[in-house]
């Protein structure tokens, strides 16, 4: 159920950006900047989960640094590509594309519909929070970073081919739609089944890894090792 929620809140919170360029005419600028605050917020809400979290579970999970790492990936590369942003925005789109500039009152328009409904997420999530289990709270962070990462060079490459090219309308289309996807697949979970896809093995057999389907028990196993050990007290508690 809550999988499903996670898809729900997907999909709503592209089509306000998506809708907001395409039928109530925000600028492509102020797109771009709703979905860097979008990063942002979902750095603050991640590291909110794990807080109140630890603070209701005590669960062993939390000693293994998994929130500083996060803290550290995202914020500094979240940081780095807000300057880039912000850079663009400023400088480039009143040169490239004037009638695409940074717009503030769709922007704030945009990042409160934004920001409500991600904080409804967690919410949701806040209210069942002490029956969670930690892998949920871990598979969150985990799978925010790579989103993150798509995401951002989606916006470099694209904002760089619309340089190029012009049609910046156009570009943004493949981006929300490369960005759309980013989240799906961010959404599925990661775990390791009892046996690899068969195209799994045929990629892997054809690369030289005879031994695929020990390597996959060999990981499945580490990984449901790890994810029970999480679930233990920490130490003192």
């Amino acid at each position: 159920m809550i999988s499903i929620l996670r898809i729900v809140q997907a999909m709503v919170i592209n089509g306000i950006t998506i809708y907001g360029v395409f039928g109530a005419q925000w600028t492509v600028g102020t797109a771009i900047a709703l979905y860097w605050s979008e990063n942002v917020i979902g750095i603050v809400l991640i590291s909110l989960r794990f807080l109140l979290h630890r603070a209701l579970t005590h669960k062993r999970g939390h000693s293994r640094g998994v929130l500083r790492d996060f803290l550290a990936a995202t914020s500094v590369f979240t940081a780095a590509h807000g300057i880039f942003v912000f850079l663009f925005i400023g400088l480039v789109f009143p040169k490239v594309a004037p009638e695409e500039v940074f717009d503030a009152a769709s922007f704030k328009l945009g990042l409160f519909m934004i920001g409500s409904v991600m904080l409804l997420g967690f919410l949701v999530d806040a209210v069942a929070m002490k029956n969670t289990p930690f892998a949920a709270v871990r598979f969150a962070a985990d799978a925010f970073m790579p989103r993150v990462l798509v995401v951002h060079l989606t916006i470099i490459f694209g904002m760089l081919a619309m340089l190029l090219f012009g049609h910046a309308r156009a570009l943004f289309a493949v981006f929300a739609a490369l960005k759309f996807l980013a989240d799906m697949i961010s959404r599925a979970p990661k775990v390791f089944g009892e046996k690899p896809p068969r195209w799994f093995v045929w990629l892997a057999r054809r690369t030289g890894d005879q031994n695929v389907l020990e390597t996959w028990r060999q990981k499945r196993e580490g990984q449901l090792a790890r994810i029970a050990d999480d679930e233990l007290p920490m130490a003192g508690t």
